[in-house]
């Protein structure tokens, strides 16, 4: 069995699939709030994804985030891209994860 640190929390808000309907070779280290510009084999191979709730992901087609991008977000339930958009399909060379508050859900405050 292996041992689970804290930085494991981490783990898995996105994975990432080089083929469509989260196929092929996966990858799911993906530390919030980080850039990935050295995408290494996943580099302009990422064809689906899966991000869980409560976080977005920012995907960029040049490996310092401009160029095309887009934004996913899983607001209210985990979001599963089965296959990317044509403009993003095998171009990501770019992902930051972060996590999504929605400014819009009031608070109610009891004193």
């Amino acid at each position: 069995s292996t041992s689970r640190g804290l930085g494991d929390v981490y783990k898995r808000q996105l994975t990432v699939y080089t083929e469509k309907d989260y196929a092929g070779e996966s990858k799911g280290d993906f530390t919030p709030n980080t850039y990935y510009k050295s995408l290494g084999a996943f580099d302009n191979a990422i064809k689906s994804f899966k991000l869980k709730r409560g976080y977005m992901v920012t995907f960029a087609t040049s490996s310092d985030g401009t160029g095309y991008s887009r934004c996913f977000i899983a607001q209210d339930e985990d979001l599963e891209v089965s296959e990317l958009p044509n403009l993003l399909k095998n171009k990501v060379s770019f992902i930051r994860v972060l996590p999504w508050q929605n400014i819009s859900k009031k608070k109610i405050l009891t004193i």
